[in-house]
């Protein structure tokens, strides 16, 4: 007997970097990401903005979404830091 899986997708945008990142999905704001996995996602669909300067600071925030229990991808937007993001390796 096959088992199911569920997913679930979630979908937002425009966070403009690590202030919003924090309370857009802290427990409060996201109560339903306590009971996500990483089979469901959250797309950030433009203006991420979390790669801005490669610092401390964006790694802080980086680290945080990835420990978050859900799988977190995004769409760059017109508002991101272009040069950094093309700086990093392409990974498939």
């Amino acid at each position: 007997m096959k088992r199911m899986v569920t997913m679930s997708i979630y979908i937002t945008g425009d966070i403009h970097g690590s202030i919003s990142v924090g309370k857009r999905f802290n427990s409060k704001n996201f109560p339903v990401g306590k009971t996500l996995t990483k089979n469901d996602y959250v797309i950030i669909a433009g203006d991420f903005g979390l790669l801005w300067a490669g610092d401390r600071e964006d790694w802080y925030w980086l680290n945080w979404l990835t420990n978050k229990p859900w799988t977190t991808l995004f769409i760059d937007g017109n508002h991101e830091n272009f040069n950094l993001l093309e700086s990093y390796p392409v990974e498939e």
